[in-house]
């Protein structure tokens, strides 16, 4: 049983280290959102998404050490995976307030795509639209 509660450490270890990570790499989106960096935000996002499948696993991975040993974690092991908890908590409430940033930014967007569109028909149902010279010209001529 000894040999499984070490495996229990070292996988509440390695959680930590990716939870860790992945907290930072929340922090640095919010950073990347207030200054409007989509490309940084987007290579932020991709590595995000590879460090919560290997987060997922090694919850699995822990779910069935935890079952190994009966259920029973030692003293040091229940507050480190309250701790993780708290973690994990504490990156989805700020990635929901992030997403919560986009899908306003993206709204904007599309107001403000919509709003360039209905300035491009009013423009052109006055003449702006067309080029000088485009149209037909007529001329009068006496033969």
């Amino acid at each position: 049983m000894s040999g499984t509660r070490t495996d229990v450490a070292t996988l509440l270890a390695r959680q930590a280290e990716v939870l860790g990570h992945l907290d930072a790499l929340s922090q640095r989106q919010g950073e990347l959102l207030e200054c409007d960096d989509t490309a940084g935000l987007a290579e932020v996002i991709e590595e995000r998404g590879a460090l919560i499948e290997h987060a997922l696993a090694l919850a699995d991975e822990i779910t069935r050490a935890l079952a190994g040993a009966g259920g029973v974690l030692t003293p040091e092991q229940r507050e480190r995976s309250a701790g993780l908890e708290a973690m994990a908590r504490a990156i989805a409430e700020r990635d929901a307030e992030h997403r919560a940033c986009m899908e306003r930014r993206r709204d904007e967007l599309a107001a403000e795509i919509a709003g360039l569109s209905v300035t491009r028909r009013a423009a052109g149902a006055y003449g702006g639209g067309a080029a000088p010279g485009a149209g037909a010209r007529y001329k009068d001529e006496q033969a």
